[in-house]
């Protein structure tokens, strides 16, 4: 019986430190477009369904996911630190973005990340 509380007591201890050893991450979510035109007081865009948007974490891990048909897309969990955006949509010249993510912070991030048209090759 002792052997048995011990044993529970030290799977405890490990879980428990498994659980804290875990870092912190933030979530992160937003669209891609084109921006059309922008004024004073308002921005017009275009949405880019299907793009194709890839973070270098603060660890070196590379997260991947693609915008949906409303050109939305989520990361549910990235590291605190410095993250390097890349979007990349055909017909569009790639953005690369470096953004500090704060782990700490209370509400999710939400970023447009607007893209410029890519120059057209001249037929021939």
């Amino acid at each position: 019986m002792k052997k048995a509380i011990i044993s529970i007591a030290v799977i405890v201890l490990i879980a428990g430190a498994v659980f804290a050893a875990r870092p912190k991450t933030a979530y992160f979510s937003g669209y891609t477009g084109y921006l059309v035109k922008e004024t004073s007081n308002s921005r017009s865009c275009i949405r880019i369904p299907g793009a194709e948007i890839s973070v270098i974490t603060s660890q070196g891990d590379t997260l991947r996911t693609v915008s949906d048909e409303m050109a939305t897309f989520v990361f549910p969990k990235i590291p605190g630190g410095p993250a390097t955006f890349k979007i990349e949509a055909e017909g569009y010249k790639t953005s690369i973005q470096i953004m500090e993510i704060d782990a700490e912070r209370e509400k999710p991030y939400f970023k447009l990340f607007y893209l410029e048209k890519a120059e057209e090759q001249p037929k021939q």
